[in-house]
């Protein structure tokens, strides 16, 4: 025996693909007195493992409203130091107590009325919980509503609480309206709906028509334009009186157009004929 030794090297990989065992329990979240209420990644972790390590957990949804009351499944993803990954699911029941159920606003009144050339609207709450704003919302059928502005609301509150909202020229006819109030969650409410029955200006009328010399104009109130049949201004003066009678007897005999704008921005045309 010599004892000669020789050597040599080699390179050992080791690996992990062995995914963690992912284990998930069921939770309970009761929401607090805004209806809002959440839970963690460790809360529904129930001891996931893995041979080498868990680095993170994360859980696809954490945060609960009254939209969520009841069951709601969440996924719970566990990670390992390898970056092998794992899922597992499970339920998360959301209670509310009364907090989802109470009204969010409690209207005392709502009422509208035609004043000085505007609707006048009126509200009155008694309480107001987790309340973000009022979308002032108008129909002409009383089916199809569009919002025409919005009043910011008070959050919370347990005294009386007033709004005003004017809608400007409405233009004659009945109008339809309600509120659309929304929550700091974007959860939403109707009121009740309400009319306004708006008769605008009394009736354009002129006499006598045919005209010869002179023309009366009746409930004209505005800026006045006379123009004939091809669409050419011949005069324009202003009108101030519920009633007033114009000399036309320099007007050609003819058919002419009588268009006044009213103080709301109404327009109104009549018809007249000149002998």
């Amino acid at each position: 025996m010599n004892s000669n030794v020789a050597t040599c090297t080699a390179t050992v990989t080791v690996e992990d693909n062995i995914a963690p065992a992912a284990q998930c329990q069921d939770v309970t979240v009761q929401l607090d007195v805004n209806g809002n209420g959440s839970t963690t990644p460790a809360a529904v972790d129930n001891m996931s493992t893995d041979a080498c390590g868990i680095t993170s957990l994360a859980l696809d949804v954490m945060d609960f409203t009254c939209a969520n009351v009841g069951a709601n499944t969440v996924t719970l993803t566990v990670k390992d130091v390898n970056s092998n990954v794992a899922t597992c699911t499970a339920t998360v029941t959301v209670e509310s107590a009364d907090v989802c159920t109470a009204l969010p606003v409690e209207f005392l009144v709502f009422k509208g009325e035609y004043r000085e050339k505007a609707n006048e609207l009126e509200w009155t709450t008694l309480s107001e919980l987790n309340n973000d704003y009022f979308a002032v919302q108008h129909s002409m059928d009383g089916v199809n509503f569009e919002a025409i502005g919005t009043e910011n609301g008070r959050g919370a509150s347990n005294t009386l609480t007033d709004y005003r909202f004017s809608h400007q020229n409405p233009s004659r006819g009945v109008h339809y309206y309600r509120l659309k109030q929304f929550d700091f969650d974007a959860r939403f409410d109707y009121s009740d709906v309400i009319s306004i029955n708006v008769q605008g200006e009394e009736e354009l009328a002129l006499y006598p028509n045919p005209a010869q010399d002179q023309l009366t104009i009746v409930n004209g109130q505005g800026v006045a334009f006379i123009s004939n049949v091809l669409g050419q201004s011949v005069r324009q003066f202003s009108i101030a009186e519920n009633q007033q009678t114009i000399q036309i007897d320099d007007l050609q005999d003819g058919h002419y157009f009588l268009r006044i704008i009213r103080g709301n921005g109404e327009i109104v045309v009549k018809k007249f004929v000149k002998r």
